[in-house]
């Protein structure tokens, strides 16, 4: 007997216990906190699978309303993650785990479902293609760190110093003064008209 359970509070510890081997090296009492937060907020689930009364496997789910790669609508229903035990796996379960999530994400307005895997997981990558995902991009980031750069503290950097920092020494066109041969008149009833500049923010 097979059956799908969306996750209340008082099934943290389980759906963590799950979690664990899917999250390797994360403290239990961290990854705890996250699936109540995912348990507990509007935009996110957690859905839990029993096999014959015991469990089986869990997946979390959200919705995304910022950009997701491949995708054109929003928000986008996202499958955070998926994981099966051992002895259930090749009976459908991570299947009906997705299929679940799916139709969490249609009854809150989605028309998309997206995920991701890492570029070496192979296995995963044939379980997205078997569910019905379709491969939108791949990609590879970096990171590098910046080194601090110290500054004297009685000597802060002008608007000007600023602009040519990041400019050069010649200030952008439209950061420098019209040239005429008029010259404003002024007067007491009159004032001149000063030139408002744009601030860089």
């Amino acid at each position: 007997m097979f059956s799908i359970k969306k996750a209340a509070p008082e099934d943290a510890d389980l759906a963590t216990g799950i979690f664990m081997m899917l999250w390797q090296g994360h403290p239990f009492s961290e990854l705890k906190q996250d699936i109540l937060k995912s348990i507990s907020a509007r935009g996110s689930a957690v859905f839990i699978a029993y096999t014959d009364g015991s469990p089986s496997g869990a997946a979390q789910c959200s919705l995304r309303h910022d950009y997701v790669e491949g995708a054109s609508s929003t928000p986008v229903g996202y499958l955070e993650g998926i994981y099966v035990l051992p002895q259930y796996r090749r009976a459908k379960v991570a299947t009906r785990l997705v299929h679940c999530c799916e139709s969490w994400a249609k009854a809150r307005g989605c028309s998309e479902f997206a995920s991701d895997c890492a570029l070496d997981n192979t296995l995963s990558q044939q379980f997205h293609a078997g569910v019905g995902f379709a491969e939108a991009s791949r990609l590879v980031c970096f990171v590098k760190p910046l080194e601090a750069e110290e500054h004297p503290s009685d000597d802060q950097m002008t608007f000007d110093n600023e602009m040519e920092f990041f400019f050069g020494s010649h200030s952008p066109a439209s950061h420098q003064p019209a040239e005429s041969d008029e010259k404003p008149v002024q007067t007491e009833e009159q004032p001149a008209h000063l030139e408002e500049k744009p601030q860089q923010e």
